[in-house]
């Protein structure tokens, strides 16, 4: 609202001036306090009409709703036994699930050969769907097919430590937000499951943004399957951002069954995905020490943190890994023909395209504790680029990192860990499309023995203003 006031002639001079000015800064301001008190009142019922016109039901059993609408609010916990989702929303439309910081507990038929899949709540074909405030116990949320979803403030624990879930799963779906949900403080012993598991998944979705999410104090103990915090697969113009991933173990002390992978964000067949401002710090695979001896260990790639594959366009940037520690005593034969890391990174991108891997800072990440043969090797690597041909075609640019403190982890006196700051090289080709410049790379042997590279690739790649500084205690190192 502009309100000019009324011209007159020399408003400056004279009483009959100055009166008249007094008059249009009165009249002013009255226009100001009427905008003021009708910008407020219209915000106040622009409010109510989009509470208002959703009608409350309370819940407090399991049931199915087919083309509803409505604020769905939980009035007490809710057990299910029959594993079976408990609420189904088919064809839904403006629904808001609170379950007001009440339990959602999946007491559902599990042992070793079949296990739950964890799915309490389902929506299908829905539109502007949200749940919140909800306490998932063995349980979670399954989306299918469906738009403008918000999966916000929802905590995810246990009350069985071997029983691993999924607690959300998105497929199909677009325009929606995963953000501030937890899980924390939770103890799995050798969780049953068949092939792996994502504690959050998405896949086929579009405009998806998983932000600021926390993964902690979390504990794997001979876990059978491998474990993935955040995953999925062809996705477009998705958004990874400010999640925080901490205090993690993965102890494996029964020696009699096969060591298995850990991966922080999982993603493959994505285009244009950012990944962004995430923590990951204080991971540590198998820390109980076992000796190993199958070739098999080395296709598991026992610890990523970032690991995407066959994608295109994506960015990571800005993100914080610290301290990583691989697994405890190995002993596998190093396999230089393998296209991937045998054990421990923190950044692998296999076989993509226009890959950008910017400001990123890793620091002290650690191969192992010992190497219990003389052919052994652990391969520590900050960031690592690889693929098969053709799939590798475009360059994949690498500038602005900071990768600090790689140690292999080795205390044999033979020549067996190896340390590499940046790697980039296709398979099955002489020459690698990569721009890598402007990073600090520093490797720190700590005494132990092993190979130091700081930037290793092939013939093709652009290599400049790099720093690279390699130190050791021990001189024969």
């Amino acid at each position: 609202l502009v309100v000019k006031p009324t011209p007159h002639n020399n408003p400056s001079k004279g009483r009959e001036g100055k009166g008249m000015e007094d008059a249009n800064k009165k009249k002013k301001d009255l226009f100001k306090f009427i905008y003021l008190i009708s910008s407020l009142l219209l915000t106040f019922c622009a409010g109510q009409i989009t509470t208002q016109h959703l009608n409350v039901v309370p819940v407090s059993s399991c049931f199915q709703a087919n083309y509803t609408t409505g604020i769905y609010a939980l009035q007490n916990n809710v057990v299910s036994t029959y594993n079976q989702t408990c609420f189904q929303f088919y064809g839904a439309d403006s629904v808001i699930f609170d379950c007001q910081g009440f339990h959602l507990i999946n007491e559902g038929y599990f042992n070793s050969s079949l296990v739950s899949d964890g799915v309490f709540i389902f929506f299908g074909n829905s539109t502007n769907i949200t749940v919140h405030n909800c306490v998932f116990v063995n349980a979670g949320i399954e989306v299918d097919d469906s738009t403008n979803v918000s999966i916000i403030n929802n905590t995810i624990t246990q009350n069985n430590n071997d029983i691993l879930v999924t607690a959300i799963t998105i497929a199909s779906t677009h325009n929606s937000i995963i953000s501030r949900n937890n899980w924390v403080d939770l103890f799995y012993l050798q969780p049953c499951q068949l092939a792996y598991i994502i504690f959050l998944a998405v896949d086929d979705s579009s405009g998806v943004q998983i932000t600021e999410n926390i993964f902690k104090n979390i504990t794997f103990h001979d876990s059978l399957v491998g474990l993935y915090f955040i995953g999925g697969s062809n996705n477009m113009y998705s958004e990874y951002s400010n999640n925080i991933v901490q205090n993690i173990w993965h102890v494996h002390n029964n020696c009699d069954l096969p060591l298995t992978s850990l991966h922080v964000f999982r993603f493959s067949n994505g285009v244009r995905e950012s990944f962004s401002g995430n923590k990951v710090d204080n991971i540590n695979a198998n820390s109980e020490a076992c000796e190993i001896d199958t070739r098999d260990v080395i296709s598991a790639s026992i610890l990523r943190i970032v690991s995407l594959d066959y994608c295109s366009y994506n960015t990571v940037f800005n993100n914080s890994i610290t301290n990583i520690k691989g697994p405890g005593t190995v002993n596998v034969p190093r396999n230089e023909t393998e296209q991937t890391p045998d054990h421990v990174c923190a950044i692998v991108v296999f076989s993509a395209s226009w890959t950008t891997i910017y400001n990123n800072y890793i620091f002290h990440i650690r191969g192992t504790d010992t190497v219990s043969s003389t052919n052994s090797g652990v391969w520590v690597v900050g960031i690592y680029i690889s693929g098969e041909i053709p799939y590798f075609t475009a360059p994949q640019n690498v500038f602005g990192n900071v990768i600090r403190d790689l140690i292999p982890g080795s205390s044999k006196s033979e020549l067996q860990g190896e340390v590499d700051g940046i790697v980039a090289y296709a398979d099955g080709s002489n020459s690698t499309s990569a721009v890598i410049h402007n990073n600090y790379i520093d490797i720190n042997m700590n005494g132990e023995y092993g190979l130091a590279i700081g930037i290793r690739t092939k013939t093709g790649a652009s290599v400049y203003h790099n720093r690279v500084n390699i130190t050791s205690s021990n001189s024969s190192s």
